[in-house]
C-alpha cells in the first residue's frame, strides 16, 4: 500500500524543459491612425518576459511615412516619447510607415478609415465563482 502510494505521488511530478535563451529584440512600431489627426507613431522593442527591463520606447529611430505615395519625415518628440508629423490624416489616406533602428526595421501599411459611432453597447455581468465554493 505504502509502495502504491509512494509511485502515485511520485508519477505527479512531470519537469517540463524550457530553453530560457533570450532572443535579440526585435524592432515594434505602433501607429493609430484617425482622420483629423496628426501623423504619430511610437516604436519600441520587443522584451523577454525573463527580462527585468521594462519594453522601452526608443528616441534614436528613423521613421518615414508615405502618405498617398507622398513622403513625410517624422520627428522624435521627448515630451510625448513618440514621433510626430505635421501632417493631419484624412479619410482615404494611404499610409505606410518604415522604422529603422539598429536592431532592425519594421514596416505597416493601413488606410484611414472614418470613424465610427457605436450606438449602444450591451454589456453582461458574469459572477466570479471560485472552483471550490459550494
Amino acid at each position: 500500500m505504502a509502495l502504491a502510494s509512494a509511485m502515485m505521488l511520485a508519477s505527479c511530478i512531470n519537469d517540463v524543459p524550457y530553453d530560457a535563451e533570450i532572443g535579440a529584440p526585435k524592432l515594434v512600431l505602433n501607429a493609430l491612425l484617425q482622420p483629423d489627426s496628426l501623423l504619430t507613431a511610437t516604436v519600441g522593442r520587443t522584451a523577454h518576459f525573463l527580462d527585468i527591463e521594462e519594453p522601452q520606447r526608443l528616441a534614436d529611430a528613423t521613421v518615414v511615412a508615405t502618405v498617398n505615395g507622398e513622403e513625410k519625415h517624422l520627428s522624435y518628440s521627448a515630451e510625448t516619447r513618440d514621433y510626430r508629423s505635421d501632417y493631419r490624416l484624412h479619410v482615404g489616406d494611404e499610409v505606410t510607415l518604415t522604422a529603422t533602428h539598429r536592431i532592425g526595421k519594421a514596416t505597416a501599411t493601413a488606410l484611414v478609415l472614418p470613424p465610427t459611432t457605436i450606438t449602444i453597447a450591451h454589456t453582461t455581468i458574469q459572477p466570479f465563482t471560485n472552483p471550490g465554493d459550494p
